[in-house]
């Protein structure tokens, strides 16, 4: 019993000494133990073992692993048994893919309203309205109103006027003077533009009208293609 509790405590002794140890050192330490432990060969051999078998069991031929990229360490694949991308340099870049289908067009930030061509009134200043935004939301917009006025009276013109509205109230006047004395062709084009910011909803529109009368139908301007348009933008000042 008595030699049974020393072989024990020798070979604990022996395991932990070897751990330290280089492997030229544990070698020689084997017959010392030997000797002043009563440890039998065999015995001293097994802790040897072991010991050098502890002291790599970290390491491939003398190389530590590490879970995170270091110098001279060896590094695991990841779960999905690849190395991390970080450890790895990009190959080359890869052909051009297919061009996928085109997205939902989003909400317009604008509202318009085009027409196709409005006569004027033959009577003197009666407004015809050519364009309208009722309901406008809350915001800042920019106003834009475009056209061109066509009147042909031999050797005549007409001075026509058109009116930019916000519920009812003149914000921006425009004028032109139309026809074959302006013009050869009668047509002149006639654009506005003015920032707007209302806090309610609103009505936008336009009114054009001639400033004489004509005789004959064939005598009425014409607003060619009138378009509206309030294109919602940030903070601005009503000049």
């Amino acid at each position: 019993m008595h030699r049974t509790g020393l072989l024990m405590r020798g070979r604990g002794r022996a395991r932990r000494l070897l751990r330290a140890l280089s492997d030229a050192r544990v070698i020689a330490c084997v017959a010392l133990l030997v000797a002043l432990t009563g440890v039998t060969p065999a015995d001293a051999v097994r802790a040897a073992r072991n010991a050098l078998f502890a002291r790599n069991a970290g390491a491939v031929d003398g190389i530590s692993a590490s879970r995170t990229p270091h110098a001279r360490r060896l590094l695991p694949l990841g779960a999905d048994g690849r190395f991390p991308a970080s450890v790895v340099p990009p190959g080359p870049r890869g052909p051009r893919g297919v061009q996928g289908p085109a997205g939902a067009r989003g909400p317009s930030d604008a509202r318009v309203d085009s027409r196709a061509d409005v006569p004027i009134s033959p009577n003197l200043r009666v407004p015809v309205e050519v364009g309208a935004l009722p309901g406008l939301a809350p915001g800042s917009y920019l106003v834009l109103f475009t056209s061109a006025a066509h009147y042909r009276e031999p050797n005549r013109d007409m001075y026509v006027v058109c009116e930019t509205r916000l519920n009812g109230r003149v914000i921006k006047s425009t004028h032109v003077i139309v026809g074959e004395v302006a013009e050869a062709d009668g047509n002149v084009g006639i654009s506005s533009t003015v920032p707007v910011t209302i806090s309610d909803r609103s009505d936008l529109s336009v009114t054009c009208w001639g400033d004489q009368t004509a005789t004959s139908p064939d005598g009425r301007a014409v607003m060619i293609q009138p378009t509206l348009s309030a294109l919602s933008v940030g903070s601005l000042t009503l000049g």
